[in-house]
């Protein structure tokens, strides 16, 4: 039976999310590499570095001494801090993201039976999904983040952050600091591309059992005329050629990993310690509380 393949399911599995990343300059641009290179580390330097270093130069300067306070400005402090680190990789190394993701539409990686078709369709529908899902999460806890400290009398930034002025004496001052302070967080929403990446050499490797058991049936198909030493060896060749096809689906599979791993490793490990650095400060948040209830 013929193989079928599957059609740039790189755009369709994943183009809402590169559109965004090429927005806020996380992958390169088809037609204005250099171009992509200058704007990718401008937007990091203008809009996403200042706002935690800024920050962390605040609490520094003040000297604050009240740990309720310090703990309260820290906690987003230090995860746009690390945002910093994991968003490096993308800057540093455009041609890897690109690789990694335009890898997913080698025809080793897509060509199916057309039983197998609802396979790669079920993991291009999960990765749009799982996409939509933690955009619309992040971006209403990006939106109600902020917006919480308008609900005070007085202005409020969602961040305090070292200034050589006063930004809530004026009120376009105020909203434009305000909105800069948003725009730092926001490439925070392309961070589940990798993630979603690993779903289709999984898929792959499930749709490739599918060849390799029918290998007998193929034999018996074609071998209806046969002699039992012509079938038999009809079927060496057919089991053959499908260990070869395996093992080369294997190695696409491997070097794919690497490539993860190499332009990854650092993003993973940078939410390890988002994590880490999470449980540590809301561990020192409750031992300032004088009481706690025990239910």
């Amino acid at each position: 039976m013929l193989e079928m393949k599957y059609e740039n399911i790189v755009q369709k599995s994943f183009g809402t999310n590169i559109m965004f990343m090429k927005l806020v300059g996380l992958y390169p641009y088809d037609a204005f590499p250099k171009i992509y290179t200058l704007y990718a580390y401008t937007f990091y330097a203008v809009f996403t570095a200042p706002t935690p270093l800024l920050a962390i130069y605040y609490y520094i300067d003040k000297r604050e001494t009240d740990i309720k306070k310090i703990v309260e400005g820290i906690y987003m402090t230090a995860q746009i801090a690390v945002l910093l680190i994991k968003l490096l990789p993308f800057k540093n190394h455009p041609q890897r993201t690109r690789k990694t993701i335009e890898s997913l539409n080698k025809d080793i990686f897509l060509n199916h039976l057309p039983e197998q078709k609802h396979i790669i369709d079920g993991a291009v529908e999960v990765c749009r999904k799982m996409y939509s899902l933690f955009f619309s999460f992040c971006a209403g806890c990006l939106i109600l983040w902020p917006i919480r400290v308008l609900v005070h009398d007085e202005r409020r930034l969602p961040l305090e952050l070292w200034l050589p002025f006063n930004p809530l004496e004026d009120f376009k001052v105020y909203l434009s600091v305000f909105l800069y302070i948003m725009l730092g967080t926001f490439e925070a929403i392309s961070e589940d591309l990798q993630e979603s990446e690993c779903r289709f050499p999984i898929k792959s490797l499930w749709k490739k059992k599918g060849p390799y058991q029918r290998a007998e049936e193929q034999v018996s198909r074609e071998s209806e005329t046969m002699c039992i030493q012509e079938r038999e060896e009809l079927k060496a060749r057919i089991i053959y050629k499908q260990i070869c096809h395996c093992i080369d689906h294997y190695d696409a599979i491997y070097e794919f990993v690497e490539d993860l791993e190499k332009t990854y490793s650092l993003v993973v490990f940078s939410q390890f310690v988002a994590s880490i650095m999470v449980i540590c400060i809301s561990c020192l948040q409750l031992s300032t509380v004088s009481t706690i209830l025990l239910l």
